[in-house]
């Protein structure tokens, strides 16, 4: 896009487009940063237009507690060892946010559980955010990020999780 030849006063010449968006006036480092930010303001620009395109959420999907439970025995250290866990129904993630589909707005089922460290040792009650569209989970959070997403959510008894980890 820019290239630093074009913007350093060494160069002895400038780009007519960049001239058009920065100004001829402004020299050296200061005419460098202000194309950067013409150009991260233009990025922004941009994507706030593809935002418009986001796909609608899917229906909330009806397996989520064997999607949450498939999900959390393969990511968590010690899944065996789970205790007192609890799960909240799907919620609308209540905007676009980033995960392994792109940017898109997803269903994120909370997951409460105490269950032992690379240590040995139990935790103690931590929540996990669990994004799902579709049938499939495409990303997770854990609580310290995401505790929003997981504060306020109406949790029941997760027995199924704890059964077979």
């Amino acid at each position: 896009m820019f290239s630093r030849s074009a913007l350093s006063p060494e160069a002895g010449r400038h780009e007519p487009a960049i001239d058009s968006l920065v100004g001829t006036d402004i020299q050296g480092p200061d005419r460098m940063k202000l194309a950067h930010f013409v150009a991260c303001a233009a990025a922004l620009v941009a994507a706030g237009c593809a935002s418009a395109n986001l796909a609608a959420v899917d229906p909330p999907p009806p397996n989520y507690r064997q999607l949450a439970q498939q999900h959390v025995r393969e990511n968590f250290f010690d899944p065996y060892s789970i205790r007192d866990a609890q799960i909240a129904a799907p919620r609308p993630s209540g905007g676009p946010i980033l995960v392994s589909t792109g940017l898109t707005e997803v269903w994120v089922v909370s997951v409460r559980a105490n269950a032992k460290n690379q240590m040995g040792a139990y935790t103690g009650q931590k929540a996990t955010a669990i994004m799902m569209q579709g049938n499939r989970v495409v990303g997770s959070q854990n609580n310290a990020m995401w505790g929003g997403w997981c504060s306020g959510s109406q949790y029941e008894p997760f027995p199924e999780i704890m059964q077979s980890a």
